[in-house]
């Protein structure tokens, strides 16, 4: 794959592409988005979403702050949901 990064995670070895990224999360809906997001064609996804579905491995089995390095690794820029926005649609008791 041409500009691909290696790396380690819970013991095993990976590679990806921002190509395989994209291909990977191609016919998904978005999920919720709790805070950090990257947008991929004309969707905004959320970054552990994007991770799980490149790799085939579940969101539990990493860090937002893992799947945060390596999709700016790889080029993608992460947004950052403001806390108003997460909170639209939310009442006071």
């Amino acid at each position: 794959m041409a500009n691909e990064i290696r790396f380690r995670l819970n013991g095993k070895n990976h590679s990806l592409s921002r190509q395989h990224v994209e291909a990977s999360v191609e016919g998904y809906d978005p999920g919720v988005i709790d805070k950090y997001s990257v947008r991929i064609g004309r969707k905004r996804l959320p970054i552990k979403q994007v991770l799980s579905l490149a790799l085939n491995v579940p969101p539990a089995a990493f860090t937002s702050q893992q799947a945060y390095a390596l999709l700016t690794r790889l080029g993608f820029e992460v947004a950052i949901e403001s806390q108003d926005k997460r909170r639209v649609g939310s009442t006071e008791s």
